[in-house]
């Protein structure tokens, strides 16, 4: 092979080389946005997670005690 085509082809390796290190580091950037944005979800989803249960827990009906129940406990803690 001549010195010319090896220049030629290392040249064009060289280029390779570069484009790919040039999307590598674009995969990455991406990867690493995909990433926060995930991040971000889940935080959102574990707080709709938590403001659901706190909702339930609030429209849970209170247990109502009646007039003896509460009466009855009046005198046990009388005695």
């Amino acid at each position: 092979m001549s010195p010319f085509l090896m220049f030629q082809a290392l040249a064009k390796a060289k280029s390779f080389e570069e484009e790919y290190r040039a999307k590598l580091a674009k995969v990455k950037q991406l990867r690493k946005e995909l990433d926060e944005n995930l991040q971000i979800c889940r935080d959102g989803l574990a707080n709709v997670e938590q403001l659901k249960r706190e909702l339930e827990k609030a429209e849970r009906p209170e247990p109502v005690e009646t007039c003896c129940e509460s009466h009855e406990e009046s005198v046990w803690s009388f005695i």
